[in-house]
Formats: structure tokens, C-alpha cells, sequence
């Protein structure tokens, strides 16, 4: 957690949901958040923008998101897409 090969960076949303990652690899770049309470916050604010379709163009990552299990958490949680 302490290597100076990794930056921290304050968690932003925006910042977020562009940063490329592999899960193979330890990453170069982290997103500090101040609590749980400001992670769920954040994930909250981050199902918002999906209903919105503001996260439509994003970096891709590793895992690919498969629709369906989307779908699944979306309704879990009260939301439809």
C-alpha cells in the first residue's frame, strides 16, 4: 500500500470510470475514499449516471460487464435500465 510506484488520487468519479485496469497486474494508479460511506455514495452516484447513460464510453477493463448480470444488480437494487 505504501510503494512509491503508485500514485493516489482522491476518488472521482469521472477519473474512475476512464482509468484502464487489468486484473492481473498490480495498478499504478489508486482512488483514495475517505469511508464506506463515501464508497457507497460514490456507487450510488455512479448507478445515477448509468440510468442516465452517462458511463456509455468508458476505458474498457477486465472483467468485461456482462449485461445481463447489469440487469440483475440494477433490479436487485430497484433501478431498471
Amino acid at each position: 500500500m505504501e510503494s512509491p510506484r503508485v500514485q493516489r488520487y482522491p476518488f472521482q468519479l469521472d477519473w474512475v470510470v476512464n482509468q484502464y485496469f487489468e486484473i492481473h497486474h498490480y495498478q499504478p494508479l489508486l482512488f483514495v475514499v475517505d469511508s464506506f460511506e463515501h464508497l457507497f455514495g460514490e456507487v450510488n452516484r455512479l448507478a445515477e449516471w448509468m440510468l442516465e447513460g452517462r458511463v456509455s464510453n468508458v476505458s474498457p477493463g477486465e472483467p468485461e460487464i456482462n449485461e445481463g448480470d447489469l440487469k440483475a444488480q440494477l433490479r436487485k437494487h430497484g433501478r431498471t435500465i
